[in-house]
């Protein structure tokens, strides 16, 4: 009978974790950030995610796919709402921004606003930003973008 060390163990362990955690990760989006420039690089973040485990589920029901989403419900969203996902403690938009749409950029200021206006701004600004890079793009290029 072979007698596996803890060692062993534990790096199968680990293994067998980071698969499962591979599963839930975004399969393209960093990657087709890599790869690409100048427009095509805005119109990987204005798509939307694909996958609704990766959508943004406000506390008030309504469901964000995209920065577009975000741009769209920001301005018209109740204070309570907001004061649910951005806090002193904690900003879920910025976390969802980050690791999920890929637009680290917005992400980090983001993590420096606190009121809901000044976020709201913030992501027109990105949006607006980078709905331009798109469509400075060859006619040629289609992100299919709302």
């Amino acid at each position: 009978m072979e007698r596996h060390e803890p060692i062993d163990e534990f790096n199968e362990l680990i293994e067998s974790l980071w698969v499962k955690i591979k599963s839930f990760l975004p399969k393209s989006r960093h990657v087709d950030l890599k790869r690409t420039y100048g427009h095509e690089c805005a119109g990987v973040l204005l798509k939307e995610v694909r996958h609704p485990d990766h959508f943004f589920y406000l506390s008030n029901g309504a469901v964000l796919k995209g920065l577009c989403d975000l741009d769209a419900v920001l301005s018209e969203m109740d204070d309570s709402t907001f004061v649910k996902h951005v806090s002193p403690e904690k900003n879920e938009f910025a976390t969802w921004v980050g690791h999920i749409v890929g637009d680290t950029t917005l992400a980090n200021k983001l993590q420096l606003l606190d009121s809901k206006e000044d976020v709201a701004r913030a992501v027109n600004v990105r949006v607006n930003w980078l709905r331009g890079r798109v469509n400075e793009a060859p006619a040629s290029y289609n992100p299919r973008i709302r």
